[in-house]
């Protein structure tokens, strides 16, 4: 969840949400602001926002108290990537654990710079299939690991790369698993199957000990 403040009208109001992520609060103004232009109040805005559902695959929290706290982003580009892990560090207590991969048959350059950030910003990453489509995933994620720095680890098959980040994680660490976010399907050699990181990490944590 997030917290801030709301100065309106020579009045400050604390404002809680269920959403992680700076995007998140700009884009919860929007709608504060929206919603007073259209004569709703404030108050009873803030009192149904705390209560507002979230986004699927946008920072999107799975797990329980006695378990890591795992976000799902849709976040495939470097910016996005940074931008996810800047915001996740700033409430992780133990470590930052990054899963992640690229898609084949795009813009290959951004595969040094994914890797780039999620070595600056992670405290170990596991690089994975993302959506390989028609290229060999070994060959994008060989790419992506020569610009790899610090801890990291190799993973092809993606609900394995999951179950292995759940499974090293500690209960105070944070796990992020990047770049299909909403998505149901994984694209391999032209054929859509049905995959889902939120079923993945949910099989997963079936079987999770506390460390």
């Amino acid at each position: 969840s997030t917290t801030f403040k709301l100065h309106y009208k020579k009045e400050i109001h604390e404002v809680n949400i269920p959403l992680v992520g700076e995007f998140n609060v700009y884009n919860i103004l929007a709608v504060i602001s929206a919603l007073v232009g259209s004569g709703f109040v404030v108050k009873k805005i803030i009192k149904c926002l705390a209560n507002i559902s979230q986004v699927p695959g946008r920072m999107e929290r799975l797990g329980k108290k006695s378990t890591p706290k795992i976000f799902i982003d849709y976040a495939h580009t470097p910016d996005a990537l940074q931008k996810a892990l800047e915001t996740l560090k700033d409430k992780t207590k133990g470590k930052l654990i990054c899963v992640f991969g690229c898609g084949g048959n795009r813009d290959s350059g951004k595969r040094k710079d994914m890797a780039l950030a999620a070595s600056e910003f992670a405290d170990m990453s596991i690089v994975t299939s993302d959506n390989p489509r028609n290229e060999n995933p070994k060959k994008i994620i060989n790419e992506i690991s020569k610009y790899m720095k610090g801890s990291f680890s190799i993973e092809i098959k993606r609900d394995k790369a999951i179950e292995k980040a759940i499974k090293f994680a500690k209960k105070e660490d944070v796990i992020l698993i990047a770049g299909k976010g909403h998505e149901k399907y994984q694209e391999i050699k032209g054929i859509r199957y049905p995959f889902s990181d939120q079923k993945c990490v949910r099989n997963a944590l079936k079987y999770y000990k506390i460390n």
